[in-house]
């Protein structure tokens, strides 16, 4: 495997004069000259060939006469084939500007240079005998706090939190309520979420806080025992407890356990829930601050 080209910061905006000079320094004469004829004057368009430009040298052409004659090697059968050293150069020289643009320092691209650029990282890793798995989403800094958060697959976060969390959004909820309806004596502003637009306005007399004064580990064990029995109920109807009882599954424990192992084994992350006594709860609601808008 050759080392890829040096080339300068600038190479994508090469065209006319400085196109063909680079051409010349990095591949030769021959085909500088051969861009020349083909009225390939620029980086860009050099990139937007999809055909091997000498596959045009296997045609009977006048133009392309004297080019032949010094780029190809004329067998007895009468077929022609390229010189080795001058399409190593060739290609080294075009891999390194598609490296370029998938990585340089531009900031010009349409949706076929990202297609063009996932392209070539796919069939650079197939050669590799490496398998990827590509997906594309919006860079949004409120997606990337949620794979961490509450919302996230991976649950990171201890029960605690979760309930000192839940009292914090009770009181602001109680507060917000007390304003709409004229029960609080100060004036405050709450910002609201596009997605409580449509919200039914809520009770005068629902008190959020006392929802806050109920939840506990207790609560929320037994809500999750009555759920996992549901679930097991429904389940049942379809004869999978049997399938289930077979392979030692038939349990909150066990199933927890089997959870458990195969996100490990997944996502490759490693238990932290011993440390998180290290983190305070307000550098946890920091983090949170903007997707909880979302559970409204």
């Amino acid at each position: 495997m050759y080392s890829p080209l040096e080339l300068p910061d600038d190479v994508l905006d090469y065209h006319g004069k400085n196109f063909y000079d680079l051409v010349r320094e990095k591949c030769g004469e021959i085909i500088k000259d051969f861009m020349e004829i083909l009225y390939i004057d620029s980086i860009k368009t050099l990139l937007g060939v999809e055909d091997d430009i000498f596959s045009l040298l296997k045609e009977n052409c006048n133009a392309l006469k004297h080019i032949k004659e010094q780029a190809c090697l004329c067998l007895d059968d009468g077929k022609i084939v390229v010189k080795p050293g001058l399409r190593l150069d060739f290609d080294r020289f075009v891999e390194a500007l598609r490296v370029k643009r998938a990585y340089g320092i531009t900031s010009q691209f349409n949706s076929i240079d990202v297609l063009r650029r996932w392209l070539w990282i796919f069939e650079q890793s197939r050669l590799s005998n490496i398998r990827i798995l590509v997906f594309s989403t919006d860079c949004d800094a409120k997606l990337t706090r949620s794979m961490s958060g509450t919302f996230s697959s991976n649950v990171n976060f201890t029960v605690d939190q979760f309930l000192r969390r839940a009292g914090k959004l009770c009181v602001l909820q109680d507060i917000e309520r007390q304003h709409e309806y004229d029960e609080s004596g100060c004036s405050l502003e709450f910002p609201k979420h596009h997605k409580r637009r449509y919200k039914k306005d809520a009770s005068p007399n629902n008190h959020s806080q006392d929802v806050g004064d109920n939840l506990t580990h207790d609560t929320i064990q037994n809500a999750i025992f009555r759920a996992f029995d549901d679930a097991y109920k429904m389940l049942s109807a379809l004869d999978i407890d049997k399938t289930l009882k077979k392979s030692h599954k038939s349990t909150l424990n066990e199933i927890s356990t089997f959870v458990r192992v195969q996100i490990e084994r997944k996502s490759h992350t490693t238990d932290y829930s011993e440390n998180w006594d290290e983190y305070s709860d307000e550098e946890f609601d920091s983090e949170q601050v903007n997707t909880s808008d979302d559970c409204y």
